[in-house]
């Protein structure tokens, strides 16, 4: 189950990411890609049974989220998520 805040995916234009909470355009990488285990029982904090890959972003506007794929039965779905660790310096 679910427990973080999950948010659809904002683009400009087709191609440039938006940030979920006030859709500022301008973000940088914030940490290491993770690759989070489903085990096929709803383990990876996402609303789907597989793995999910987590990139973790930090806006200028000061937001942190993550762009996610998540993996379920053969879909992969892709969303942003409010950051779920702290953000680097």
């Amino acid at each position: 189950m679910t427990t973080s805040l999950m948010f659809p995916l904002h683009l400009i234009d087709g191609a440039v990411l938006r940030c979920p909470f006030c859709s500022g355009e301008y973000h940088h990488l914030d940490g290491h890609i993770r690759i989070e285990p489903g085990n096929d029982r709803y383990d990876a904090d996402w609303s789907g049974r597989g793995d999910v890959i987590r990139i973790p972003f930090k806006g200028e506007c000061g937001h942190c989220w993550q762009l996610c794929i998540g993996f379920h039965k053969g879909h992969q779905r892709i969303f942003t998520q409010a950051a779920i660790h702290e953000p680097s310096v």
